[in-house]
């Protein structure tokens, strides 16, 4: 009986022995599993969503600039820095319009402080007319040149309505999207230029129910001379 009491002993002492075993090398275990793969993150170019001049400054709107980041007119560097208050999203060059011929087409491009590039831009040097000037009034001078540039959620638009006594059209120009041309004053006095648009489904048939939109600014001539 003795005897026996020892085995059992024995026995249950190499199970306990074995049991902790196993949890010492289950512990190992856990640790060294696989871990989640952390993908790189991708450095993001670049974009410009819009382009002014302000006198001689150039200010570059869009995404992912950054401290480092350089403006290209017509693939020349300016002078850039970035906007103390939106690094990220505005730069100045504050000389470039020098570098820009007046009513003039230019490229305007970014590239970031890792040699990433936007697309390019193109920007107009002269008077830019949009959509959002509707039922405005502009003073210009005889001579100016203008672009009436009207986008609108996918509306279509007519060719624009002028006086040819005060506005000529000029041919070969280089147009902005959405466009409608280049024009310049000759004579002065007060006229208009206008556009009707409309939705393509309103030439269907039948025709949908979007409204169409008219578009009119006033422009008041002077002759400096």
């Amino acid at each position: 009986m003795r005897r026996v009491t020892y085995i059992l002993v024995i026995l249950a002492l190499f199970a306990a022995t074995q049991i902790a075993g196993v949890n010492v090398k289950a512990s190992p275990g856990r640790s060294a599993s696989p871990q989640p793969l952390i993908q790189p993150q991708v450095q993001q170019g670049p974009q410009i969503t819009s382009a002014r001049l302000k006198g001689n400054k150039l200010v570059v709107t869009g995404e992912n600039f950054g401290d480092g980041s350089v403006i290209f007119i017509n693939g020349e560097a300016v002078g850039t820095r970035s906007d103390p208050d939106n690094p990220s999203g505005i730069l100045i060059a504050k000389k470039a319009g020098k570098k820009i011929p007046p009513d003039a087409m230019v490229a305007i491009s970014v590239q970031n402080a890792v040699g990433l590039t936007s697309r390019a831009f193109d920007l107009f040097s002269g008077m830019v007319i949009t959509f959002e000037d509707d039922g405005q009034t502009f003073g210009v001078a005889v001579g100016t040149k203008f672009q009436v540039v009207l986008q609108k959620n996918g509306y279509e638009w007519d060719a624009a309505a002028f006086d040819p006594a005060f506005i000529n059209k000029l041919a070969n120009e280089p147009l902005l999207p959405g466009s409608l041309g280049v024009f310049q004053t000759t004579k002065a006095g007060t006229t208009q230029i206008s556009s009707f648009g409309e939705l393509p489904c309103a030439k269907t048939t039948p025709p949908c129910l979007a409204p169409s939109l008219g578009f009119r600014v006033t422009l008041i001539v002077k002759d400096l001379n």
